[in-house]
């Protein structure tokens, strides 16, 4: 089997509250299945689990691996699974601190994972808080957040937690529509999918408000992009359909 650590990093002045280090070890752990489910690895989410190997003292450094319930049932990639999941865990609290813009996937209960995740650097002003995956001397993934940053990055978690509280049907305006599948019957109900990558990255279903509107989709379905108005209806916060409500403009996209 391939070990490859986590180390899960906490540089602090003041007493780290337990309540707030276990917490944020279970939701690193909570996290971690869900990303298992996410990225389809070919393993169950119940047969691994995040293991610590070693707390060091001074910091308090937390080693974690990824591994078999049953330790000697089968083998794992845990060098591409702890890099994957390093990753991911990445991007989403870049995204929180406005360093990218790719807005990732989270339900409330994932954005409240990285929420607690984060506090004890939220909690003291002399903390930093560092995620690396290690792989010898080939990759380093290293994520390093300090008291402000984490403190900004929970403002943008419970703004993100407050939109999937809105209700459930939202109007956007003035954002960009392209086809993903488009059927070529105006009176067929089912079939059309668009992306609105503002919202998500995803296709999701899409219905016009007016036989005019598909009309004016299916001239040009995957040539051009459409400027709209549209009614976007969720369910846990995912969006699952879009309604288009009025095209401003349009433009090529070959």
């Amino acid at each position: 089997m391939n070990d490859e650590l986590m180390v899960f990093k906490i540089d602090h002045t003041q007493p780290i509250e337990l309540s707030e280090f276990s917490e944020s070890l279970t939701a690193i752990a909570d996290q971690f299945q869900k990303h298992i489910i996410d990225e389809s690895f070919s393993i169950n989410e119940d047969e691994i689990r995040l293991y610590i190997c070693e707390i060091e003292k001074g910091s308090i450094i937390a080693k974690i691996k990824a591994l078999p319930r049953h330790y000697h049932s089968f083998d794992i990639d845990s060098k591409k699974i702890i890099n994957s999941f390093t990753n991911k865990t990445k991007e989403a609290i870049d995204y929180f601190l406005s360093r990218v813009d790719l807005k990732p996937e989270l339900n409330i209960q994932e954005l409240n994972n990285y929420k607690k995740i984060l506090q004890p650097a939220a909690s003291d002003k002399g903390t930093a808080l560092s995620f690396i995956a290690e792989e010898g001397s080939t990759q380093t993934i290293n994520l390093t957040i300090n008291h402000i940053e984490a403190n900004a990055a929970q403002n943008r978690i419970d703004h993100e937690i407050g939109l999937q509280k809105m209700p459930n049907n939202l109007i956007e305006t003035n954002v960009l529509f392209y086809c993903y599948q488009a059927r070529n019957d105006r009176k067929s109900k089912t079939g059309d999918m668009g992306i609105i990558e503002t919202i998500s990255q995803s296709p999701v279903k899409t219905v016009p408000a007016s036989d005019n509107i598909k009309d004016t989709i299916l001239k040009n379905p995957f040539d051009r992009a459409y400027i709209v108005n549209v009614e976007v209806h969720t369910v846990n916060g995912k969006p699952k359909m879009y309604k288009i409500l009025e095209i401003h403009d349009s433009i090529d996209i070959t």
